[in-house]
C-alpha cells in the first residue's frame, strides 16, 4: 500500500470481498476480517479459500489514536478538501471498474499492490445523543457507509470516535455522495 508520492502507509484497513448472497441479494461481503498494513504498507490475508476475490482499502487508518485525529488538515482558501478514499486492486475508487484476484488452492499470491487515490472529500460532523435519554453519547464510534441499491456498502467510508464529552464527532476523508452512518456506544476509549 503506498501513498500518492509512492511512499508505503501503515495501519490502513485491507478489506478483501467477495460476491455472497444475503437477504436473497448478490452483494460483496468481507471475508478477511482485520487485515493491516505494517509499517512496511504491507498486508496479508491467510487462509482464503479458492475463489475469485476484490481488494480494497478504506483509506481508513485504523490504531486508535486515528479515531480522534485522522484525515487531511483543513485547506487554506476555498480550495475543495483532497483526501484519500477507498480505492479498490487495482487502482479504482469503485467496484465496477476494479479487478479481481482469482486465488487457487494453495495459492500464495504476491504483488496484488494497492496505491491509494486521492479525491475531493468532506467532513461530516455533529453531536451524537442518547435517544432513550437525551444525554450526550460520551463512549461511542461511528462508521459511515455508502448507501448502494439494497442496503449500504461493506467497505466502511468513515471512521469516528466521539470526541468529548458534549458528544461531538467529525468524520473525515468522505468521498461526496449518499450514506448511511452507524454509532456504536461502549467502545472503550483510549
Amino acid at each position: 500500500m503506498v501513498d500518492d508520492e509512492g511512499e508505503p502507509v501503515a495501519a490502513v484497513s485491507v478489506q478483501v470481498l467477495q460476491h455472497r448472497y444475503m437477504q436473497g441479494r448478490k452483494r460483496l461481503i468481507p471475508v478477511a476480517a482485520g487485515v493491516q498494513t505494517n509499517d512496511l504498507g504491507e498486508y496479508r490475508a491467510p487462509n482464503l479459500a479458492p475463489g475469485r476475490y476484490y481488494i480494497v482499502s478504506s483509506a481508513q487508518r485504523m490504531n486508535p489514536a486515528s479515531l480522534l485525529q485522522s484525515g487531511p488538515e483543513r485547506p487554506s482558501g476555498k480550495e475543495p478538501e483532497q483526501g484519500y478514499v477507498p480505492t479498490y486492486y487495482p487502482n479504482s475508487p469503485d467496484v465496477a471498474s476494479a479487478s479481481t484476484v482469482t486465488v487457487a488452492a494453495g495459492a500464495e499470491l504476491r504483488g496484488i499492490d494497492l496505491h491509494l487515490h486521492k479525491d475531493r472529500v468532506v467532513r461530516v460532523s455533529g453531536t451524537l445523543m442518547n435517544g432513550t435519554t437525551g444525554a450526550p453519547m460520551r463512549n461511542a464510534v461511528l462508521i459511515m457507509f455508502r448507501r448502494e441499491p439494497g442496503g449500504m456498502s461493506t467497505v466502511p467510508a468513515g471512521l469516528s470516535a466521539v470526541q468529548n464529552e458534549k458528544g461531538a464527532f467529525e468524520l473525515r476523508n468522505i468521498p461526496p455522495g449518499p450514506y448511511m452512518v452507524m454509532a456504536m456506544a461502549g467502545i472503550p476509549r483510549t
